[in-house]
Order: C-alpha cells, then sequence, then structure tokens
C-alpha cells in the first residue's frame, strides 16, 4: 500500500496533478512510512514544484505534533525557515516545539530571548544562535581538539560566555562564539556520554565490536585521530590487557565502516564523516594524485550548489588548513552566483583564520560593495561576540574611526583574555596610533576631554602608552594639557563596600533588565524604525559606560587609614572647623566620592571646596563664597 501510493504521488507530481498529489500527501502522512522516505518526496518537490513545498510541510509538521514527534517536527519545521524565513507564524511554531523538545531546560526561555527567537531577529539567524545555546547547556558534554572532553559549569547568557569543566580537571571560560568554534558536541549516546552513564555498556561494545566503539569516538571528536590517540581512550576504560587483539579487530572494522575515512601517508589517521561513503577510498595526503580523486581530504565539490547555508559552513570548519577553506570559498562563488555574498557574509564574523578573511574582505569590497557595506556596520554592532572580525576591520582602517576607537576601548576596558587584549593594544598603537590622531580630527575639544579622561581610566595601558596618548591628545588641544589626578581614589571603608554593592546591582540586576528591554523593544519590528528600540539600546549604552566608569575607579580604590590621617594640615580623611568673624562655625569632613553627604558636612576630596582646604593649616585665612574663613580646628574624621 505504502509503496504503491508513493509511485502515485511521484506520478501526480509529474503531471502536475497538485490537488491529488496533496491528497495523496496526507494519505501518505497516515500510513507507517518512514520519516526519511517523506522527507524525499518533499526534496522532489522542492525540485519540480518549489512553490507546492510549503503546504505539503506545513501538513506534515502538524502531523508529527499531533503524534508527538517533535524532534521530526523540528526538522520540518527547519525546512520551512529556508523557503519562508520572515514568517511569524513559523516562528510560533518552532518556539512552541523547542519549549515541548526542552520542558526541564531552566534557561530555555532566556537563550530563546537573547537568541531574538520570537524578538524580531530574522529567524535563521536566531535558529544558529539557539543553537549554539543549547549545546552548551548546563551539563552538555563538549570535546575541545586541545583539552579533551569536558561537561558545562556555567552558561552566561548576559556575557555570552560559557564554563566547562574538563576530565584533567582544568576549568575554563570561553566566549560562545569561539567556543561554537572550537568545541565538537558529543551525541547524546556517544562515546562520552557512555563513558559518563554507561561505562559497563562502553566496556562491552570496546570488547564484542571495537569498530563501532571507535565510530561513537570519532563521530563525537569530528576530528582525525592517530591510532595512538584512539588508543589513549580506549585504555582508559578497557586497560591495556588485551589491547593488541581489540586493535586487530578494530582495524578490519573500521576499514570497512561506510562513516570512517581512512588515511595512511604521511601517518595513519582515521576521521568520521557524515556522509557515507559508497566506495570506501583510502587517503594520501603525501601524493598528487590522491588530489585528483579525493580533493580536500574527500570534500565533494559538487554537492556545493545543492548543500544548505549551514552544511556550508559546517564543511567550511571541517577543514584543516587556510588552503582549503579558501578553495572552498573560489568554488562556492563559482557554483552559487546567486547567494555566493551571503555565504561570505555569514562565514566572516566566525572565522579566525586572517586568510580567509583577507580574501573575503576584498571580494566582497570590490564585487559587492553593498553586502561588504553591510557586513563592516554588523560586524561593528556586533564586536564583541565577534571580536577577531571586529580587530581585523580595526586592523585594515577601513572603517570609520571613531566608532572603531571607542569599541577598542570597551574591549580594553572589560575584556579577560591577555591574548585578545594584547591584540588590541596592538591595533591601538598601530601606525603611531593612527586611529587615535583620525578620531581627534572629526571631534570637538569636549569630546575629546572625554575620551581622555576614559583612557586614563584604563589600568591595562602601558605608563608609555599614556604619556605618548597624552602627548597627542595635548598636541590636538593643548588647553587639555593640566596636571594629571592622582592615581588613587582615597575613600572609607563602608564608601568603597557601598561603590561595590552599586556595581552588583547595576550588573546583576539594572543590565539583565536593559537586556530584557532591548528584547522586548526588538518584538515591535523593523529596527531600523522602531524607536523603543533605540532607546533602550541608547539605555544600555549609557548603563555599561557608569559600570565600565565604575569598576575602573575601584581598580584604583584606596581604603583611608584612621591611624595614618595627619592632622597637622587638613588633608583627606580629616573634618576641619571653620569659623568666621562672628564666630559662627560650619564644619566638613573630607573623605572620597562614594562617602559624599553634602547635607551633612561629608564632601569629596574631588570637589572644589576640599581641593581648596587641603594643606591649610590651624589659623589660615579661607575664602568660601563671598565669606572670610579661619581653620579652627581640624581632627580625624574616622
Amino acid at each position: 500500500m505504502g509503496e504503491e501510493l508513493i509511485k502515485l504521488f511521484r506520478i501526480q507530481l509529474g503531471t502536475k496533478k497538485f490537488e491529488e498529489m496533496e491528497a495523496s500527501w496526507l494519505e501518505l502522512i497516515q500510513l507507517d512510512i518512514p520519516f526519511a522516505e517523506l522527507l524525499n518526496l518533499i526534496d522532489l518537490v522542492q525540485r519540480w514544484a518549489p512553490e507546492r513545498t510549503p503546504p505539503l510541510l506545513w501538513v506534515l509538521a502538524d502531523a508529527l505534533t499531533e503524534q508527538k514527534r517533535y524532534q521530526d517536527e523540528l526538522v520540518v519545521l527547519r525546512r520551512l525557515v529556508e523557503l519562508t524565513p520572515d514568517d511569524s507564524k513559523l516562528t510560533v511554531a518552532i518556539t512552541a516545539c523547542l519549549q515541548k523538545i526542552y520542558p526541564d531546560e531552566p534557561l530555555l526561555e532566556k537563550m530563546l530571548q537573547k537568541s531574538g527567537l520570537g524578538y524580531g531577529k530574522p529567524l535563521s539567524e536566531a535558529l544558529e544562535q539557539f543553537d549554539r545555546y543549547i549545546k552548551m547547556a548546563p551539563g552538555k558534554l563538549v570535546y575541545d581538539p586541545q583539552r579533551g572532553p569536558g561537561k558545562v559549569k556555567k552558561l552566561d547568557l548576559l556575557f555570552d560566555r560559557v564554563t566547562v569543566v574538563f576530565q584533567s580537571g582544568e576549568e575554563a571560560v570561553f566566549d560562545i562564539p569561539l567556543a561554537s568554534r572550537l568545541f565538537s558536541f558529543p551525541a547524546s549516546e556517544g562515546f562520552f556520554a557512555l563513558q559518563e552513564t554507561k561505562p559497563q555498556h562502553l566496556q562491552e561494545l570496546i570488547t564484542n565490536d571495537p569498530a563501532a566503539a571507535i565510530a561513537l569516538l570519532l563521530k563525537d571528536t569530528r576530528q582525525w585521530m592517530a591510532p595512538s590517540d584512539i588508543q589513549k581512550y580506549l585504555t582508559a576504560i578497557f586497560g591495556t590487557q588485551n589491547y593488541s587483539n581489540i586493535w586487530e579487530k578494530a582495524r578490519r572494522g573500521l576499514s570497512q565502516h561506510p562513516n570512517i575515512e581512512l588515511q595512511t601517508r604521511p601517518t595513519r589517521m582515521y576521521r568520521w564523516i557524515e556522509a557515507p561513503n559508497k566506495e570506501k577510498k583510502t587517503v594520501d595526503v603525501s601524493s598528487a594524485s590522491s588530489k585528483k580523486i579525493t580533493p580536500l581530504l574527500g570534500f565533494d565539490y559538487s554537492r556545493l550548489s545543492a548543500m544548505n547555508h549551514q552544511e556550508i559552513i559546517d564543511a567550511y570548519h571541517r577543514l584543516r588548513t587556510a588552503t582549503e577553506r579558501k578553495k572552498l570559498l573560489k568554488e562556492v562563488a563559482l557554483q552559487r552566483p546567486d547567494d555566493w555574498e551571503t555565504l561570505y557574509a555569514r562565514i566572516f564574523p566566525i572565522t579566525q583564520d586572517n586568510t580567509t578573511q583577507t580574501y573575503i574582505w576584498e571580494k566582497l569590497q570590490s564585487e559587492k560593495p553593498t553586502t561588504y557595506q553591510s557586513l563592516v556596520e554588523s560586524t561593528l554592532t556586533s564586536y564583541r561576540t565577534s571580536i577577531h572580525s571586529f580587530l581585523f576591520i580595526a586592523e585594515t582602517g577601513t572603517a570609520p574611526y571613531r566608532p572603531i576607537l571607542t569599541r577598542l576601548l570597551d574591549l580594553l576596558e572589560t575584556e579577560k583574555s591577555r591574548t585578545i587584549t594584547n591584540r588590541v593594544k596592538k591595533v591601538l598603537v598601530d601606525n603611531n596610533y593612527q586611529i587615535i590622531r583620525n578620531t581627534l580630527a572629526e571631534i570637538t575639544e569636549k569630546e575629546a576631554e572625554k575620551l581622555l579622561d576614559r583612557i586614563h581610566r584604563i589600568r591595562i595601558l602601558e605608563p608609555y602608552q599614556q604619556d605618548e596618548i597624552n602627548s597627542i591628545f595635548f598636541e590636538k588641544f593643548p588647553v587639555l594639557k593640566t596636571e594629571p589626578e592622582a592615581d588613587f581614589i582615597w575613600s572609607s571603608l563602608a564608601g568603597i563596600e557601598k561603590a561595590k554593592a552599586e556595581l552588583k546591582r547595576l550588573t546583576e540586576e539594572e543590565l539583565p533588565r536593559s537586556a530584557e528591554e532591548i528584547a522586548r523593544a526588538r518584538s515591535f519590528g523593523d529596527l531600523s524604525e522602531n524607536y523603543e528600540y533605540k532607546a533602550a539600546k541608547e539605555k544600555q549604552a549609557r548603563l555599561m559606560e557608569k559600570i565600565n566608569r565604575l569598576r575602573a575607579d575601584l581598580s584604583r580604590a584606596k581604603p583611608i587609614a584612621p591611624e595614618r590621617i595627619d592632622i597637622s594640615t587638613v588633608t583627606v580623611g580629616c573634618t576641619v572647623t571653620l569659623q568666621d568673624a562672628a564666630g559662627t562655625k560650619y564644619q566638613f569632613s573630607i573623605l572620597g566620592p562614594w562617602d559624599s553627604d553634602p547635607e551633612n558636612g561629608v564632601i569629596s576630596f574631588q570637589s572644589p571646596l576640599a581641593k581648596e582646604l587641603i594643606g591649610k593649616r590651624p589659623g589660615d585665612i579661607v575664602k568660601m563664597g563671598d565669606k572670610t574663613l579661619t581653620v579652627a580646628e581640624i581632627k580625624p574624621a574616622l
């Protein structure tokens, strides 16, 4: 019955009897037809009658929902994303489907919100972002080629970072965009999952079918592995006893496994490939002839025109050298004349290969100026999540200098990776501080003053670099050349604790609230005309500036030691009593900026009045407005 109905469906498609074909589709869905076969029929419809594909997919998705086959339903809905990317009904359906697939994931709603799914972001981009988050949910397994297998300890959606604890015991923090490129994600029934949850089962599998166990390992790692690498993982579970027999049995099985590719030169290595080899081939990367048979270690370029964007991006990530990646990009441009620039723009922010970035940059700049300009703008907007791409643009000197400079300063203030901060500093100082010089040519004196003050607060810059930057500013705006303020910010211990509490409130309460406001405003529609979205972004920028300033100030905070207060002159930590000619007394305690309480006579040492008082002795005269006062008494304020 099923085979006959499939044949009838094909005939109806070929003869363009679409109404009859749709009726047959309803019957097929009710039968026990393998899901893969239904998708094959969808592929045929997409090829010969693409306008008929979305209705068939929607019918299939609804049927899968009723059958509670939510994983299959998501596959169908993802197909629809490629055909109707901005459909609001589709967004609702995908969101509901994900909520059914991950009902016990406590971070699910935050993942949906942060990825922009249902909040106005293009659906394909939002889904990609969500996929990255869900793969790195707390408790999920990951594999790092350098550190080996690990488990996610914490997912920080606010700052886009993930904390991983590796089997070695090492704990490391990664930016999520970097982690998504670096890690592979072991399957729930893969080698590392079995090692953790069913070690006895894995041990039996290694004994009875070692090739199958190694295939699971290769699928989890997604990289070439030498026999010695494989041995480390197997003997950690099975032990070294009889390993030579196990390996001989595994070699025979691996040579026949359709998903295992073998490289014999320069060394024997194995890796998992997703598409099974119909004819097993051995790769010899040292011979010229092998390149003719399996270019780029077996990548089939003839499939490029039929692959979707994500498949091409995945293939790009699996390539091992810049030469291979560049060749893939060239083939993409040749075989996909209608959308190659879109693929280039998607690959650019997720690669750290300078050669590839340069190739994409130059090709888009010369051939697709509109896409090139959009790429510049999007990279500047998402500079925190695409740091390497942003720094590449900064190094080229092709983007507006002022936004480049402000973002470089943001990274110096907040980025914890030494590698990145060193590169940021290099970009900042290159060509004799060209970015700073060009920025100064575009701004006013008042803006320059604020900018210089911000640079002074960045403690990571070397003293000589600060001096050189000062000289550049003073050369352009001589009026800014004033005596530098003291290095420390003096304060009582209570004032410092007050400032720390405020910083915690801003980062843990105000910043998440701001992110929610942005997400809510994004859902209102077109961002270019969305006033609420722009206002929320501006509010967040002001909040981040306040947080960064407070964090920088706290790094310079120094508590006032009561036992070291010198009351021979007015200084920080003193209470000074002033008296006028009529005998009226005025009392001021000079403490830190976070202690300031003018109504109760507590002023900051940075205030004009405090600067006037500091250094005075008993009997000295002080001018306060139109009053002439005398220093009557000095005593400790703490």
